[in-house]
């Protein structure tokens, strides 16, 4: 089902770089590793991601209302949650995949496929760590002890499709073998004179746990409702593809 132009801008902000399907009518709705159930289910680490999406009517069909564990107030309405399950094999430890969740800068080197320029294009012109919600605050990117259980961090970027905004990292939970990360804007996200997400509008959470002899990565992004009227990009683009360099994740 394709997304219109401010919901692709979700997924971007998201980090969500693949293309969104549409749920099933029996599909019982996002929901997180917070316990026993999962949906999407995660997939094998063979496997593609599993991929999901649900807009207000499918959301207020089922009552959906966001579990505690994503720090989302559960009285904030919603226009678009999406979420992506996937599964992969890594040797090192949670601090490896931490020291690589705040590598900010890294995120220069992302990349993905226009379908109007037919071409790779960088997901981030430039970004940067910060050391307070001032994109003048720039400095070196986060190391893994510094994202302790409920820290918070704010980092800039730079893109070519929205320019530059700040976002809001906080740390919900870690332990040995698990870690939740909530992201926002903390800045308006803008395009074209026009502001598509006012801060805090879209929010999303990243669940990373080690599970036997695998990781698992669950990610949900939400978006509140009471966003402003869109406007069309000019060009649009299909975040469906990354380069192995993409998401320090």
């Amino acid at each position: 089902m394709p997304l219109k132009p401010g919901q692709a801008a979700l997924a971007a902000i998201a980090f969500v770089v693949l293309p969104v399907l549409s749920t099933a009518a029996h599909d019982p709705g996002p929901v997180p590793p917070c316990g026993a159930d999962v949906s999407p289910v995660f997939p094998t680490p063979e496997e593609s991601p599993a991929i999901a999406s649900w807009r207000a009517a499918e959301i207020d069909r089922i009552h959906w209302i966001p579990p505690a564990c994503t720090g989302w107030s559960a009285s904030s309405g919603s226009r678009l949650v999406v979420a992506i399950a996937a599964s992969f094999r890594f040797e090192g430890d949670l601090q490896s995949l931490l020291a690589r969740a705040g590598a900010i800068s890294a995120l220069r080197d992302a990349r993905y496929w226009s379908t109007t320029e037919h071409a790779w294009r960088p997901l981030a012109l430039d970004a940067a760590a910060l050391s307070d919600s001032d994109p003048k605050s720039r400095r070196r990117n986060f190391v893994a002890s510094e994202l302790t259980r409920g820290s918070q961090h704010y980092y800039w970027i730079n893109d070519n499709r929205t320019g530059s905004v700040v976002y809001r990292l906080r740390v919900l939970e870690r332990d040995e073998h698990r870690v939740v990360l909530a992201r926002e804007n903390a800045s308006p996200v803008r395009a074209f004179a026009t502001t598509l997400f006012e801060p805090g509008m879209p929010q999303t959470v990243e669940f990373i746990e080690r599970r036997s002899d695998v990781w698992t990565f669950y990610r949900q992004a939400f978006e509140r409702t009471g966003s402003p009227p869109r406007r069309p990009s000019a060009s649009t683009c299909t975040p469906a593809r990354l380069s192995s360099r993409a998401i320090p994740t």
